[in-house]
């Protein structure tokens, strides 16, 4: 089932319907802003085929400008895209709820930031090193087990794992 409440955690098997789903938004996506969108990616933990993840969507945008989706904030409204503002830093955040579950986040970053860089590196890196991701699913697994009602704690216990995945894709990229 796509969803999770919002502040909770709770993993499910990778299901052959959340690309169906992403395929849905990234076209939604592109039908609302159109050339200002430069490219738009499916992301995270749903992105990478060999392991367990929330059952939540994310989705990357990448832009010229930060401020360049401002204008398209109503217009996904009338989608059911509700703008968060900028919650982390360099980065608008919007999502789609369904029923009072979260099931989409959709993160604008600036084209060549190193925002667009890291969701990209990460998800490539993990699709195409499975010894890795089925570590990052054990990490996750453990961490959904101590922080199900607490989805900002489980975040941040992820994101030493997930520096240290970044710094093995940049030494991959660079060869080294």
């Amino acid at each position: 089932m796509l969803g999770v409440k919002k502040g909770t955690v709770r993993l499910e098997e990778y299901s052959p319907s959340w690309e169906k789903e992403a395929e849905k938004a990234i076209n939604l996506i592109k039908t609302v802003m159109g050339d200002t969108a430069i490219a738009i990616e499916w992301v995270g933990s749903t992105s990478i085929k060999a392991i367990y993840a929330k059952p939540i969507i994310d989705i990357a945008v990448a832009v010229e400008n930060l401020d360049s989706v401002l204008p398209f904030i109503d217009c996904f409204k009338k989608y059911s895209i509700i703008y968060r503002g900028e919650i982390i830093v360099g980065e608008r955040f919007f999502t789609i709820d369904n029923n009072g579950l979260r099931t989409h986040h959709i993160h604008v970053v600036e084209y060549d930031g190193k925002r667009w860089s890291d969701y990209i590196a990460f998800r490539d890196y993990m699709i195409s090193h499975e010894d890795e991701a089925l570590k990052y699913e054990s990490l996750k697994k453990r961490l959904a087990e101590t922080f199900k009602n607490d989805r900002s704690s489980y975040t941040k216990a992820k994101e030493c794992y997930i520096t240290s995945v970044l710094k093995k894709a940049e030494r991959q990229k660079r060869g080294t």
